[in-house]
C-alpha cells in the first residue's frame, strides 16, 4: 500500500492551514479578551501547529505497509493531540459559560442597585 494522497498536493495545503492557523492565534494574541479566554484559544492554536504537519506527513509521506510503526506512532499522535484540542475547546466553552454568568449576574446587580437609587428619591 502507498500513502493515501500525493505530498505535491498535500504538502502545500498544510502550510497554507499553518498560516491560517498561525494568523489566527497572533491575532487572539492581541485582541482585548479575558486572559483565560486568550490562553486557552493560544494554547489550542499551538496544538493545531503540531497536529497539521503531522496530519500532512500521515496521510501523504508516511506509508503503512513500508513503515508501519512510523504509521502508527503518527496517527497516534495525531489522535492524542485532537483529543487534547477537544478537551481544550471543551474547557474553553466551560470557562465562557461561567464567565457569561458572572457578567449577568454583576449587570443584574447593577441594575438592582440602580433601581433602588431611584426608588429611594
Amino acid at each position: 500500500m502507498t500513502v493515501l494522497w500525493s505530498p505535491w498536493i498535500v504538502l502545500p495545503l498544510t502550510l497554507v492551514g499553518m498560516l491560517i492557523v498561525s494568523a489566527h492565534v497572533t491575532i487572539i494574541q492581541h485582541t482585548p479578551a479575558h486572559a483565560t479566554r486568550r490562553r486557552l484559544r493560544v494554547c489550542n492554536g499551538w496544538i493545531m501547529l503540531i497536529i497539521l504537519p503531522l496530519l500532512g506527513a500521515g496521510v501523504s509521506l508516511v506509508s503503512a505497509s513500508r513503515q508501519p510503526r512510523l504509521f502508527a506512532l503518527t496517527w497516534l499522535t495525531i489522535i492524542l493531540l485532537l483529543i487534547v484540542s477537544i478537551l481544550i475547546a471543551l474547557a474553553d466553552t466551560l470557562n465562557t459559560i461561567r464567565r457569561t454568568r458572572a457578567d449577568r449576574r454583576r449587570h443584574l446587580e447593577n441594575l438592582l442597585s440602580s433601581a433602588g437609587d431611584h426608588i429611594d428619591e
